[in-house]
């Protein structure tokens, strides 16, 4: 897998390649797209992608946040609402 910036893991998600940050804690594989591996990102049979977007209590954590706005251009947002704890 190739190791890359957070700005070219998104990139490459939106490609259709895989890619991990030099970290390893932003990465993208099988067209789904991983932060700290929690899910944030998906790509339909269709190829169309769709950025996940936690609301409520269950919210990202800061970095997490970041992720997910460096590969929202040109994604469909999802918007999950998490009531509870």
């Amino acid at each position: 897998m190739k190791r890359t910036n957070n700005k070219n893991v998104a990139a490459a998600w939106h490609a259709g390649t895989d890619a991990q940050s030099n970290n390893g804690n932003y990465s993208t594989h099988d067209g789904n797209l991983y932060s700290y591996r929690m899910l944030i990102g998906v790509t339909a049979p269709d190829g169309t992608k769709y950025q996940l977007n936690v609301r409520g209590k269950s919210r990202y954590s800061a970095t997490t946040s970041q992720h997910v706005s460096k590969a929202i251009a040109g994604a469909t947002l999802v918007e999950l609402i998490v009531s509870g704890g």
